[in-house]
């Protein structure tokens, strides 16, 4: 996919947010999700990415984080999940053009407690869902770092537009709870004799902040286009006695998906993204450079 094409595709974002206030107020009516017909149910989530230097490049490999989930219905509008994570790596070339291997790695095992009428404000027509996460160090990076567990209280504020279409607000915050402010980074490149090439400290994460507008346009009860735009905050632990500084990141997030609905249950999305760097930077901020443009692929679905 040439520069000029991703760009073209990410600038669409904008006219589709704008237009599609009055473009799609009068479809046929479509849902993503149905109540599960019995109390327990499962799920499937999966989300993979591959940035545009590695398709123009050819040969890359595709890397996604999944999860399959055991759920519990509480009540209409509450539900227990238990979710066992793990990442997968396909053969091929990295975003740091280095070959991989096909490679699984665990995650970190979460439980999620829902309620999907957490809050309402019937006057503004809003409402408010809850998934409330904790996270456990299963994962090969939390056990280095010893993380003692993260915690994600995550909001989604939804306004309907139209008939059939809604403009949402979603807010993840992650509190991580650490038993150390340091860690020593295995992955940093060794010299010939065995020494690091550079300082493999690194301080831990202390928070993070990932919040974004989506609007979902839905053209037919199982298509829908959705742009969206937000920043992913992340700030990290300092450490005095080591000489290391804590620090603050911000990337934006531009882009624009198309979601491809089945029976009510399961959902394919297809997106790009362009996340650039917009602070602790070298150089200027510039939007859609090839290293920070990403196609992605999203996988839903739950029995």
């Amino acid at each position: 996919m040439s520069f000029s094409l991703f760009s073209a595709i990410l600038m669409t974002f904008v006219v589709t947010f704008f237009l599609s206030f009055s473009s799609f107020a009068q479809q046929t009516d479509g849902t993503s999700t149905t109540p599960l017909p019995s109390s327990w149910g499962v799920s499937f989530f999966s989300i993979g990415s591959m940035t545009q230097k590695q398709i123009e490049r050819g040969g890359g490999s595709f890397g996604s984080y999944n999860y399959l989930g055991l759920n519990y219905k509480l009540s209409k509008a509450k539900r227990l999940s238990a979710r066992p994570a793990f990442y997968y790596n396909t053969n091929g070339i990295n975003k740091f053009n280095e070959y991989n291997s096909q490679s699984m790695e665990t995650g970190d095992f979460h439980f999620v407690y829902s309620d999907y009428e957490f809050a309402a404000f019937e006057n503004a027509d809003i409402e408010v869902i809850l998934n409330f996460k904790v996270y456990l160090p299963t994962s090969q990076f939390s056990q280095a770092t010893r993380l003692v567990a993260k915690i994600r209280p995550e909001v989604i504020v939804s306004k309907p537009v139209g008939r059939f279409s809604s403009l949402s607000y979603v807010a993840k915050p992650d509190i991580y709870i650490q038993s150390q402010m340091v860690y020593v980074d295995e992955t940093t490149p060794k010299r010939a004799d065995g020494r690091y090439r550079f300082d493999p400290r690194k301080t831990t994460s202390m928070a993070n902040l990932e919040h974004f507008l989506e609007f979902d346009a839905s053209l037919t009860p199982a298509f829908s286009i959705k742009p969206a735009l937000g920043f992913s905050e992340a700030w990290y632990n300092s450490s005095e006695s080591d000489g290391l500084p804590g620090g603050h990141t911000t990337v934006a997030r531009l882009a624009l998906a198309m979601e491809f609905r089945v029976g009510g249950r399961a959902s394919v999305t297809f997106g790009v993204e362009n996340k650039p760097k917009v602070t602790n930077r070298k150089d200027d901020v510039a939007l859609f450079r090839p290293e920070e443009n990403e196609a992605t692929l999203m996988i839903n679905a739950s029995m």
